[in-house]
């Protein structure tokens, strides 16, 4: 699954923490997706998606729950396969790994429409850039727990650990990697990805041919290396329309990350892989 937002802006008051504690997640969709309690009462998994601008709520979820009353918009949000019309809804809070968030705004969306990969359900909601940049973000694939730290996590005061730089453009993480040991590629970094994904233009220059495939490597640093990436190919002009001057070749989804301990850096813009 994969998903792709135009950017909104948001308010929220975030109960101020040092550390906002750990959570388990569920993997069994390939996507992070956690146990939050919306309201102080209505109990759901939301998606921790470094790919999404903001803070969603999928429209099934919000009016079964009967989350709060919507206002029209005049926007669309679009993912890389399809989009889906926007509606704001303000919500009285929103629980996480021990983090709560007082009188926030959500953008309410169906995430079906925005992905082909629905077939086995979608998040009620993505916890996106707006609420994750004022955090280090820690995903641990391997043992399915996520980490969010408002002060510097522990690991940085050893050597264990490797930095790889990123830019971030609008909200998207954008990392250089190198692709079956020769190819240079441009991805973006996202935990809320099932698949990792590549532009058909991509995939001819590495011998790809068809909707999916299997690259030998991908490898961003010496130490976020992942060997037999399986990849599916995707046009990847949808997302374009909203971000035309984006340079991408791909999503670095859950068939590479799996293997990996990542933390990201929004305030230094750097990725750091870790045990």
């Amino acid at each position: 699954m994969k998903r792709i937002f135009r950017p909104i802006a948001t308010a929220l008051i975030l109960a101020t923490v040092a550390h906002a504690g750990e959570s388990p997640f569920d993997p069994s969709r390939g996507l992070v997706e956690l146990p939050v309690t919306v309201n102080g009462l209505v109990s759901g998994k939301f998606g921790l998606d470094t790919g999404a601008d903001r803070l969603y709520v999928d429209k099934t979820f919000a009016t079964t729950n009967r989350l709060g009353t919507t206002k029209s918009t005049k926007y669309e949000v679009r993912g890389i396969d399809g989009a889906s019309s926007a509606e704001y809804i303000e919500l009285g809070s929103l629980k996480f790994a021990d983090e709560s968030l007082y009188d926030i705004g959500a953008t309410v969306v169906d995430l079906s429409a925005l992905t082909k990969d629905a077939g086995n359900g979608t998040p009620d909601g993505l916890i996106g850039f707006d609420v994750l940049r004022r955090f280090y973000v820690t995903v641990d694939f391997p043992h399915h727990t996520i980490n969010l730290e408002q002060s510097q996590p522990d690991f940085l005061s050893g050597n264990q650990y490797e930095e790889v730089p990123f830019e971030l453009v609008k909200h998207y993480i954008m990392v250089d990697v190198i692709i079956n040991g020769t190819t240079p590629a441009r991805m973006m970094l996202d935990y809320c990805a099932s698949y990792t994904v590549i532009t058909p233009e991509l995939a001819e220059r590495t011998g790809i041919g068809g909707e999916y495939g299997e690259l030998e490597s991908i490898s961003a640093g010496s130490s976020a290396e992942t060997s037999h990436v399986k990849v599916a190919v995707v046009n990847h002009n949808n997302i374009l329309k909203g971000s035309p001057n984006l340079d991408i070749d791909g999503i670095l989804g859950a068939t590479f990350l799996y293997p990996h301990v990542i933390t990201v850096d929004y305030r230094r813009a750097k990725i750091y892989v870790h045990e």
